[in-house]
């Protein structure tokens, strides 16, 4: 159980250090970022396994670079159901 939980932690100060440096994901404060983590992690764990299943065919044509749109489709549908944090082009809503 510590184990899971320090690796949360870990997960949202990560999440909320690559806010501070990439100027296209922002997230309101730390607590945003560790409700943001879990909602990233059920997107993940629900939704990811069919959409990467549904793009195999483009993942081995691509030698695993469609993987990189995978995993960006399934983080701004994980921003849409967080509202403390977003993923936009403008910054800051």
């Amino acid at each position: 159980m510590l184990h899971l939980i320090v690796s949360w932690f870990l997960s949202a100060l990560a999440l909320w250090l690559v806010a501070q440096i990439i100027p296209g994901i922002w997230v309101r404060d730390f607590g945003a970022a560790l409700i943001a983590t879990i909602v990233i992690a059920i997107v993940n764990v629900t939704i990811g396994p069919v959409l990467k299943f549904l793009t195999l065919p483009f993942t081995i044509l691509t030698l695993g670079l469609f993987m990189l749109v995978v995993n960006a489709l399934l983080l701004k549908l994980a921003s849409l159901f967080t509202p403390a944090s977003r993923c936009t082009a403008s910054g800051p809503p």
